[in-house]
């Protein structure tokens, strides 16, 4: 905010401190024509006033700005500088110049929903804040805590910063993510920034998410007749928001913000999609769009902004960062929002972040050193932030804000929600429709199967997906595949078993959600090679069927991709030496096979054929081995030397 501003709120109506007497008095805002006013005079060689403007300094919260004139009225008071008449009713102005010259704007935040509709299994755990596993989320009561914060603040806006859709639970999911784009509409949902798996199923699949009708598939979509949401489906009744991705022609995809209007005052809503999103998701989904650097991107937006007189500016961006502390501050705050942070105007008022799902509440500097508020809500609909702005009337800007991370709590005994009617009733008929399928037992898990990487980035999950890809396309008729790949990151939990050690088709859905098909395809061993090589850059170790084993050492002194390499001659497929001209049949999904998570050489393979949902061949693949236990990890070994 500019000093401007600030002295809009906080107006010390006196002569220039260049004057020797300084006429006048000193008040805040309108405040001065209400109640007494003290005369201003010369302390130390300036006015009163010029104190007062430097211990409250810039940008101040009410309670900061209230504070300051408090201690200097006090200090004066006993120096005898003033009367203690006087520095009450200037303590007195201070507050009550607050109230008068200002209105209120709640938002309501959370992001990286994840259709999440279905909170069962859903926790927090903040010890520091003293939670401890505590059931948390699900759409009713999400809803029905948005609804209690309403309550009484007739201007709220409710507002996410992305991925609302995408790596979805099977309630949603199974239904082409429509249960939750209806679900946020139930529950008054104004704006949502594009994150990056709103691109998940592509580009024309997002656009049919805002505007409405009928998956082309034509299988599980439209239920409006079966659960009592319009038909068609309707799309979303929020307005999607993405400054920085913008199509061939160079138009913005969706708007780039809404605006709402808090009395006569207007304030933007900014919505930046992740700028990385190209190298996080099938390529062939964002074909054509260029995603712009979010900094910049708001920079330009909040400018325009300004010109057409607007001054209160919120952005909801899909990037964020990691801390380690409570879910209400700001410790060890790193990660790529800090450096979009400290490039941003300062027009900008307040950030709402995302895509880490880490929750906080920062403040952060921006270019100009001036802090702004930053949240994020975590994950999965289990936090949502309360965010009560303040903005002034004569400056038209934003003067303070004050944010706090709310557990959507599940348990009654703690701080009861009354669970929202309409939300519980969509879901509950979603799920009935997908019962049959859902509870459909398929294996028997002798152990917890889980993601955690060992030292080497091997995981017993990831070997079991890779096996089930590669034992559903080794047959000739299916592919006569000799390996199979997968990305760690298409794993979203563990797998864990019921009580009896069953899991269901919906466990195994939680898990893979993405829709994904198997491709099985054609490369060189010299290509393999350089497939594992785009590991060190991608961050990211594939997990590899049995049938593949290999080494790799880490190189001291070396950055970025040169710090690592796979040890020449270690690769092997069916316990023979990858050989560099020969070509080997492979099988990945559908993402790696298009690119995804930068591994580009995949996208190379020919003689491609497809294969079935990748969820339908970890079912069939387990349901064969009848009780699965963790197979061991020794097909990827980090070792010191290359022997």
């Amino acid at each position: 905010m500019r000093l401007s501003a600030l002295l809009a709120t906080f107006t010390l109506f006196a002569s220039s401190t260049a004057l020797a007497n300084c006429p006048g008095s000193i008040a805040f805002g309108t405040a001065a024509s209400r109640g007494p006013q003290v005369a201003d005079r010369l302390l130390d060689g300036r006015c009163l006033s010029a104190h007062l403007a430097d211990a409250v300094g810039r940008d101040p919260t009410p309670d900061e700005r209230f504070i300051a004139v408090a201690s200097l009225a006090s200090r004066w008071a006993e120096d005898g500088v003033l009367s203690r008449k006087e520095a009450a009713a200037l303590m007195s102005a201070a507050r009550d110049a607050t109230v008068a010259n200002t209105v209120k704007l709640r938002v309501l935040a959370f992001n990286d929903f994840h259709g999440h509709l279905d909170g069962s299994r859903l926790m927090v755990n903040s010890p520091i804040d003293g939670i401890h596993t505590a059931p948390a989320g699900g759409i009713a009561h999400l809803a029905g805590l948005v609804r209690e914060l309403r309550t009484g603040m007739p201007d709220t806006v409710v507002v996410s910063a992305g991925d609302l859709i995408g790596a979805s639970p099977m309630e949603s999911a199974f239904f082409h993510d429509e249960p939750t784009i209806e679900a946020m509409n139930l529950l008054g949902l104004d704006f949502s920034a594009v994150g990056n798996h709103e691109f998940d199923d592509g580009l024309l699949e997002l656009l049919r998410m805002q505007r409405g009708g009928c998956h082309p598939g034509g299988q599980h979509t439209c239920q409006g007749a079966s659960v009592g949401s319009p038909v068609p489906f309707s799309g979303a009744l929020f307005d999607f928001l993405a400054a920085n991705v913008r199509d061939e022609h160079g138009n913005t995809l969706f708007p780039s913000y809404g605006i709402r209007t808090v009395g006569d005052i207007r304030v933007a809503f900014v919505g930046v999609a992740l700028s990385s999103t190209p190298r996080v998701v099938n390529p062939a989904g964002v074909a054509g769009l260029r995603f712009e650097d979010e900094a910049d991107t708001i920079n330009s937006v909040a400018a325009d902004l300004r010109r057409r007189g607007i001054q209160a500016i919120v952005v909801l961006l899909h990037e964020g960062g990691r801390t380690e502390g409570s879910i209400n501050d700001c410790t060890g705050m790193q990660g790529p929002v800090v450096d979009i942070v400290s490039r941003l105007d300062d027009a900008v008022d307040l950030v709402v972040s995302g895509h880490t799902h880490h929750a906080y509440v920062c403040r952060l500097p921006k270019r100009s050193g001036q802090p702004v508020t930053v949240t994020s809500a975590g994950s999965a609909g289990r936090l949502l932030t309360r965010i009560d702005l303040t903005l002034d009337r004569q400056s038209r800007d934003v003067v303070a804000a004050d944010a706090r991370n709310l557990v959507v709590e599940r348990d009654p005994s703690r701080t009861p929600i009354l669970p929202d009617a309409s939300t519980a009733t969509l879901l509950a008929a979603y799920t009935a429709l997908a019962e049959p399928i859902a509870r459909r037992p398929v294996a028997q898990l002798g152990a917890a199967l889980t993601r955690s990487p060992n030292a080497a980035g091997e995981s017993p999950l990831g070997n079991v997906i890779a096996d089930a890809h590669w034992e559903t396309t080794l047959l000739p008729q299916a592919g006569a595949s000799v390996a199979a790949f997968t990305n760690p990151g298409g794993m979203r939990g563990d797998l864990l078993p019921a009580a009896d050690g069953s899991v269901t088709y919906a466990d195994l859905f939680r898990i893979q959600p993405f829709g994904n098909t198997l491709i099985i395809t054609t490369l060189s061993g010299r290509q393999l090679y350089e497939v594992l090589a785009q590991q060190w850059t991608s961050g990211r170790v594939l997990q590899v069927s049995s049938s593949v084993s290999y080494r790799y050492r880490e190189l001291p002194g070396q950055p970025g991709p040169a710090s690592r390499e796979v040890c020449p001659g270690s690769l092997k497929i069916g316990g023979r030496p990858v050989v560099a001209d020969a070509d080997y049949r492979i099988a990945v999904n559908s993402y790696l096979a298009a690119g995804g998570d930068g591994f580009s050489t995949f996208s190379q393979g020919r003689d491609s054929q497809g294969g079935p949902l990748d969820v339908d061949a970890l079912a069939a693949y387990l349901a064969h081995l009848g009780t699965v236990k963790p197979p061991a990890l020794k097909r990827i070994q980090k070792v010191e030397r290359c022997d």
